[in-house]
Protein backbone atom coordinates (compact mmCIF):
# COMPACT_ATOMS: atom_id res chain seq x y z
CA UNK A 1 0.00 0.00 0.00
CA UNK A 2 3.05 2.53 0.81
CA UNK A 3 4.41 2.08 -2.59
CA UNK A 4 0.92 2.90 -4.25
CA UNK A 5 0.61 5.85 -1.92
CA UNK A 6 4.14 7.03 -2.72
CA UNK A 7 3.73 6.67 -6.33
CA UNK A 8 0.34 8.81 -6.39
CA UNK A 9 2.45 11.28 -4.56
CA UNK A 10 5.35 11.73 -6.81
CA UNK A 11 2.72 11.65 -9.87
CA UNK A 12 0.66 14.47 -7.75
CA UNK A 13 4.29 16.41 -6.52
CA UNK A 14 5.82 16.45 -10.57
CA UNK A 15 2.45 18.08 -11.71
CA UNK A 16 2.58 20.41 -8.67
CA UNK A 17 6.49 21.12 -9.63
CA UNK A 18 5.12 22.21 -13.15
CA UNK A 19 2.44 24.72 -12.39
CA UNK A 20 2.81 28.30 -11.93
CA UNK A 21 3.00 29.59 -8.35
CA UNK A 22 -0.53 31.31 -9.02
CA UNK A 23 -1.86 27.47 -10.34
CA UNK A 24 -0.19 26.02 -6.84
CA UNK A 25 -2.18 28.42 -5.35
CA UNK A 26 -5.28 27.79 -6.81
CA UNK A 27 -5.16 24.35 -6.62
CA UNK A 28 -4.15 24.43 -2.62
CA UNK A 29 -7.26 26.28 -2.27
CA UNK A 30 -9.56 24.04 -3.97
CA UNK A 31 -8.27 21.20 -2.19
CA UNK A 32 -8.80 22.66 1.03
CA UNK A 33 -11.91 24.80 -0.29
CA UNK A 34 -13.68 20.85 -0.81
CA UNK A 35 -12.03 19.13 1.95
CA UNK A 36 -13.95 22.01 4.20
CA UNK A 37 -17.19 21.54 2.15
CA UNK A 38 -17.24 18.04 2.41
CA UNK A 39 -16.66 18.50 6.48
CA UNK A 40 -19.85 20.95 6.71
CA UNK A 41 -21.91 18.74 4.26
CA UNK A 42 -21.26 15.28 4.16
CA UNK A 43 -24.53 14.44 1.65
CA UNK A 44 -23.24 12.28 -0.65
CA UNK A 45 -25.25 13.85 -3.88
CA UNK A 46 -23.27 16.84 -2.71
CA UNK A 47 -19.92 15.48 -2.39
CA UNK A 48 -20.10 13.53 -5.16
CA UNK A 49 -21.40 16.67 -7.35
CA UNK A 50 -18.43 18.80 -5.92
CA UNK A 51 -15.64 15.80 -6.58
CA UNK A 52 -16.61 15.66 -10.24
CA UNK A 53 -16.46 19.12 -10.81
CA UNK A 54 -12.44 19.48 -9.26
CA UNK A 55 -12.02 15.90 -11.31
CA UNK A 56 -13.34 18.04 -14.11
CA UNK A 57 -11.04 21.12 -13.50
CA UNK A 58 -7.80 18.83 -12.76
CA UNK A 59 -8.22 15.37 -14.37
CA UNK A 60 -4.40 14.81 -13.48
CA UNK A 61 -5.94 14.07 -10.13
CA UNK A 62 -8.70 11.36 -11.42
CA UNK A 63 -6.49 9.70 -13.80
CA UNK A 64 -3.94 8.84 -10.43
CA UNK A 65 -6.66 7.73 -8.32
CA UNK A 66 -8.06 5.48 -10.94
CA UNK A 67 -4.41 3.93 -11.53
CA UNK A 68 -4.80 3.22 -8.01
CA UNK A 69 -7.86 1.85 -8.06
CA UNK A 70 -7.00 -0.44 -10.76
CA UNK A 71 -4.29 -2.05 -8.85
CA UNK A 72 -6.78 -2.66 -5.65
Amino acid sequence: MQKLDDSFTKKMWAYYRILTPHQQKELADRVNRLDLAIKINPDPEFIIESVEQFFEDYPIVKNCLKELNKIY
